[in-house]
């Protein structure tokens, strides 16, 4: 059994990220105005991208999309769905969540993962053991832990909200609450 000590800095640490994700999403620096073009870059070659984003707007007012592209530029699917998130972290991680079960589901080998939500990257980090036992989330985190892993070559990065406006589309349309599958 852990320290007091040890309880009160995993809670504080938990609680830190929590108001990081809250005080900081959807805000661009100061200095770093926004491209009047932004632009999707493509996957390296041989890779598909996967783009995720969630929205929340309160418990019952939550949802996620994505778009998963070839290396061609060309859309090979999009989701968006309808949550009952509590925060908006949780919003963004089922919407990963959902992105990486259908790029396993659809067999890709290759895949670039990108989101706005970079304190989402630093909570999945895989190189430490689980260092948020304690949080609201982490059957989830666990669960998008394990699809990180795999036979497949994943690479994840965090990009700012202008290059990531298709997934942030489809996640504002969680209001339908449905799933929807578009190919080309």
């Amino acid at each position: 059994m852990g320290s007091a000590f040890s309880l009160y800095s995993t809670f504080y640490v938990d609680w830190k990220m929590t108001v990081s994700v809250f005080q900081g999403k959807g805000k661009e620096k100061v200095g770093h105005p926004i491209p009047s073009h932004p632009t999707w870059v493509p996957p390296a070659r041989g890779f598909m991208k996967l783009n995720t984003d969630g929205a929340w707007k309160g418990i019952d007012k939550a949802g996620g999309g994505g778009v998963l592209r070839k290396d061609s530029g060309e859309w090979f699917l999009g989701y968006s769905s309808k949550y009952n998130a509590k925060t908006p972290l949780a919003a963004e991680l089922l919407a990963l969540r959902e992105g990486l079960a259908v790029a396993k589901a659809f067999d890709v080998d290759k895949i670039e993962v990108e989101t706005d939500a970079d304190s989402l990257i630093f909570m999945l980090d895989t190189s430490t053991v689980n260092p948020y036992p304690h949080h609201e989330l982490v059957a989830v985190i666990e669960d998008v832990r394990n699809l990180l892993v795999g036979s497949w070559d994943l690479q994840m990065r965090h990009i700012p909200r202008h290059k990531n406006l298709v997934a942030h589309g489809l996640a504002a349309c969680y209001g339908n609450g449905s799933w929807a599958q578009v190919s080309f």
